[in-house]
C-alpha cells in the first residue's frame, strides 16, 4: 500500500512538480548536496524539533492546502502531527536527511516489476507528494488499484478515509 507516496526519481515527468514551496526550496538544495544543504536540513529539524499544536500549522507553511489545513483546525489533529513530528526529530534531523537522499537516489528495482497487490491512495491538492506521483504508480503497477480522491491533500486523504485504507490494508494481508 502507498499512502501519498513519491515515484522514483527518474520518472519521465518533473518530479517536483505541483509541490509547495518548503519542498521545492528543500529539494534544490538536496539535489546540490554539500554543507549547504546540511545546515538547512539541520536548522529545519531544529525548528520541526519543537513542533506544537500552536505552531505545526506555521511550521508547514506552503505545503498545506485548504482541506488539510481544515483537518488541522481540529485541536486533537494539530496534537497528533506536532506529537508525529516531535518524535520524528527526537534523534535529531540526519533521518530526514537520509530520507530525502534516498528520495534522490535509484531505488535499485524496478517498481514494474512489482506483482503482488498494491493498493494507491493519492490526493490532487496534495502539495507534498503531488499526485502526478499516485497517478504514475497507479498507471504503471500492473498490480496497482488505484483510491484517487481528488479533493484530498497529503493529510485529509488519511483524515477522512481512515476506515477506508484500514479497511483496504486488511484486504491487502488477508
Amino acid at each position: 500500500m502507498t499512502l501519498a507516496s513519491v515515484v522514483p526519481i527518474d520518472v519521465d515527468f518533473d518530479w517536483t512538480e505541483g509541490m509547495g514551496p518548503e519542498n521545492l526550496e528543500e529539494f534544490a538544495l538536496a539535489k546540490q548536496g554539500g554543507p549547504a544543504y546540511e545546515e538547512f536540513i539541520a536548522t529545519v529539524g531544529g525548528v520541526m524539533a519543537e513542533a506544537n499544536e500552536g505552531n505545526v500549522i506555521e511550521l508547514f507553511g506552503g505545503l498545506l492546502p485548504e482541506i488539510d489545513k481544515e483537518v488541522l483546525a481540529n485541536d486533537r489533529a494539530r496534537h497528533v502531527l506536532a506529537a508525529a513530528v516531535r518524535h520524528g526529530f527526537a534523534n535529531g534531523w540526519r533521518g530526514f536527511f537520509d530520507d530525502n537522499v534516498a528520495f534522490f537516489s535509484p531505488w535499485g528495482f524496478d517498481p514494474v516489476a512489482i506483482e503482488v497487490p498494491v493498493a494507491v491512495w493519492y490526493g490532487d491538492a496534495d502539495l507534498m507528494v503531488p499526485p502526478t506521483h499516485g497517478a504514475w504508480l497507479a498507471s504503471h503497477l500492473a498490480s496497482a488499484t488505484a483510491h484517487h480522491h481528488p479533493k484530498d491533500g497529503h493529510l485529509s486523504l488519511y483524515a477522512y478515509h481512515a476506515e477506508e485504507v484500514a479497511s483496504n490494508l486488511a484486504e491487502l494481508f488477508a
